[in-house]
């Protein structure tokens, strides 16, 4: 799932305005993905069993830990732990951690996979600017240099020009990146350890939005082999922060909007030729979504929120089970204070309970 911002029916197609004072990028800060400050998460599988209870109590003494997950006050995981095959309190499938600088920046992920199947022992070390940008990502793997990223950037914090070395730190291949003074990239090239041009893409953009609506493809020979031409969609809807399916090559057909402007109802057809109608509510979540193919109906989803926008409940209907004609599964979440969920159970359409899950979670004051 992605947010695509649709822009206005006018467009006005640049790679530099002039009018504009250049500034140098900020680095944004993450969109935060639990309500309160997580401390840690204590995640258990339970048995799963058929009851009539609504909602179902879980008997937590039929669960077992399998994931822990410990945050910093930022966060960010600093350390992850995972037992696939539910045979806490024995060592861990697979385990995870993280150390951060002064700055609460990355500078080193450790991650460890050991099930009697999978097995490897790898780690990432990371550099930035000044201004948090990173500069070099090196991964080991076993102990031995796996890969190594540098990226360069000018005096507005754009990356003109990143390289790109294999296990012998030797240089594989780089790409020079040209910026408008908007610091968005209008041109990219693609050379190999030779200088030699292998690709080049050009963007166009509307106005002051950031996303391209142009997007031009060269080969080395500098023959256009593709075009992504995004202008026809946008002259013709006026959508914006739109939720969409996050299928690339969308064809925007009809939006139907509240007497507010929100977007009540999205009917667009993807990549694969679905037919799909997308619902939302006043307040823009998203609650239902409906696909078809050739008139024949394949899969319904549906969403239910509590107040806070916290989801509550979600299920997937299907007519593509094999030796069923139709088929449906439901989550539901019990919810704390936060929003976070602290119990989830799946029915399906038999009440048939095919997964249960508790969390234990830890807030920092």
């Amino acid at each position: 799932m992605k947010y695509i911002r649709l822009i206005l029916p006018i467009l006005f197609l640049v790679s530099c305005t002039n009018d504009v004072k250049r500034t140098p990028r900020i680095k944004k800060e993450p969109e935060r993905v639990y309500g309160g400050k997580v401390k840690q998460i204590v995640e258990y599988d339970c048995e799963r069993y058929w009851s009539n209870e609504t909602p179902l109590k879980i008997d937590k003494t039929s669960c077992k830990v399998n994931q822990v997950k410990e945050f910093n006050t930022n966060e960010i995981v600093i350390r992850e732990m995972n037992w696939y095959d539910s045979n806490y309190p024995g060592e861990p499938d697979f385990i995870e951690s993280v150390t951060l600088d002064e700055n609460g920046l990355v500078v080193e992920e450790v991650a460890k996979m050991d099930d009697g199947v999978i097995k490897f022992n790898n780690r990432t070390n990371y550099s930035y600017n000044s201004d948090g940008f990173r500069t070099e990502t090196v991964e080991y793997r076993d102990g031995n240099l796996s890969s190594r990223n540098v990226v360069k950037y000018d005096e507005y914090n754009c990356p003109v020009k990143e390289l790109y070395y294999d296990e012998n730190n030797n240089l594989k291949y780089y790409y020079k990146n040209e910026f408008d003074n908007r610091n968005r990239e209008i041109a990219s090239y693609k050379y190999d350890n030779n200088d030699e041009l292998k690709k080049k893409w050009v963007k166009e953009y509307q106005g002051d939005e950031d996303n391209w609506v142009v997007k031009y493809v060269y080969n080395e020979n500098g023959v256009l082999v593709e075009t992504d031409d995004k202008r026809e969609a946008y002259k013709t809807n006026h959508v914006d922060f739109l939720y969409s399916s996050g299928l690339p090559d969308e064809e925007f057909t009809d939006v139907q909007y509240y007497e507010d402007g929100k977007v009540k109802s999205w009917h667009f057809i993807n990549e694969l030729k679905h037919d799909i109608v997308q619902t939302y509510d006043k307040d823009g979540n998203l609650i239902r979504r409906e696909i078809h193919n050739n008139g024949e109906w394949l899969e319904t989803y549906t969403w239910k929120y509590r107040e806070d926008g916290a989801v509550t409940e979600k299920s997937k209907s299907t007519s593509k089970i094999i030796g069923k004609t139709y088929y449906k599964k439901t989550t539901h979440y019990r919810l704390d204070s936060n929003g976070n969920w602290f119990e989830r159970y799946t029915k399906d359409n038999e009440g048939n309970i095919l997964y249960l899950a508790i969390r234990e979670i830890k807030y920092y004051n």
